[in-house]
């Protein structure tokens, strides 16, 4: 499900929702001026395709979290690790 913000920006809430629009973002080559946002206010830009590629790596991780088909992940030094 997804939300509409002001500024053009989508919010998600949910991790699969967030990825599963990525992956259509990333096919289309539109990832190149997007931004999202999730319902806890974290929020990704993007300046390059390794900034979105290591985003979606920690979306995706996080979307298998919340499915309970991985352990959980924490966040160090800015890299999602498991």
């Amino acid at each position: 499900m997804t939300d509409f913000l002001p500024w053009g920006e989508h919010m998600f809430t949910s991790w699969a929702d967030l990825k599963n629009e990525m992956l259509n973002d990333m096919a289309s080559g539109s990832w190149k001026i997007k931004s999202y946002a999730t319902a806890d206010g974290l929020r990704f830009e993007y300046r390059d395709f390794n900034d979105f590629r290591r985003a979606l790596d920690y979306v995706t991780a996080m979307a298998e979290q919340e499915a309970g088909t991985t352990p959980l992940i924490t966040q160090v030094a800015g890299r999602a690790r498991r």
